[in-house]
């Protein structure tokens, strides 16, 4: 796994982890504001590089390689750290295996509900077809993508399914759906956000119940007319200024 850093390292350190299938550039526009007061990291998931080949294989071993490199390089405190998607269960599972001192966390649109194992192998079908899509070239399927992300996300996703394989996808699809919050999560002291947008409660929903009932301090925060990912990518501006509101609150 690489990892891109910026800003000060003396700073109080921020890890931002990225979703499957986008590039750690949807980063972007917080990597901008959070370097002003914070030194950030931002690993690029294995299977997710557009300069090397690499297999992502579970959450818990992307969990365990962010956290030797932050503890190699940075010692094993810090201040936040905020995952989406899929980096959203990798934050949740690095806050399980109690490796680093995290004061916050904010999971955004995590699915965090085990499905039956023949859900997940129609999962992992459909992610492989939409992923066959993307490399192709599908223009429509670019277009529905092109609804969610900007332009420049949108080129990154391409550039991405051209290192990515079935067995990447499945991966993801069985490690993210199969996944079981530790019990050990419960007993964590870091101050926990979950966010998620209105539009995909359907799925996610089901996720901010199952952390309350692990977490009841948990500030679970629902998003009026957004859909997966829409703060991030559609509404930087809110979500920095949420995050910064959610840093320096008790």
């Amino acid at each position: 796994m690489n990892f891109k850093v910026f800003g000060d390292i003396n700073n109080k350190a921020i890890i931002l982890i990225h979703g499957a299938f986008v590039s750690w550039n949807m980063w972007s526009e917080q990597i901008k504001i959070f370097t002003q007061d914070y030194f950030v990291i931002v690993p690029i998931l294995d299977g997710h590089d557009i300069e090397r080949k690499s297999i992502f294989t579970t959450i818990q071993k992307a969990s365990s390689d962010i956290a030797d490199y932050v503890c190699q390089t940075h010692g094993n405190n810090v201040f936040a750290v905020i995952g989406c998607s899929l980096g959203g269960v990798i934050a949740t599972e690095i806050l399980a295996q109690k490796r680093l001192n995290i004061e916050k966390a904010i999971i955004d649109g995590a699915y965090l509900t085990t499905m039956k194992s023949w859900i997940c192998r129609v999962s992992a079908k459909i992610m492989v077809r939409q992923f066959h899509l993307i490399k192709k070239g599908n223009k429509l399927y670019k277009y529905i993508i092109s609804l969610s992300f900007s332009k420049k996300a949108v080129d990154d996703i391409y550039k991405l399914s051209s290192n990515m394989n079935d067995e990447i996808c499945e991966n993801i699809a069985f490690s993210n759906y199969s996944y079981v919050i530790p019990n050990s999560i419960s007993n964590t002291t870091t101050n926990i956000a979950f966010w998620y947008g209105e539009k995909e409660k359907r799925f996610v929903g089901k996720s901010a119940k199952q952390l309350s009932r692990l977490l009841p301090s948990a500030r679970i925060e629902e998003f009026k007319g957004l859909g997966h990912g829409d703060l991030i990518s559609k509404n930087p501006d809110l979500f920095n200024e949420k995050a910064y509101a959610f840093f320096v609150a008790f």
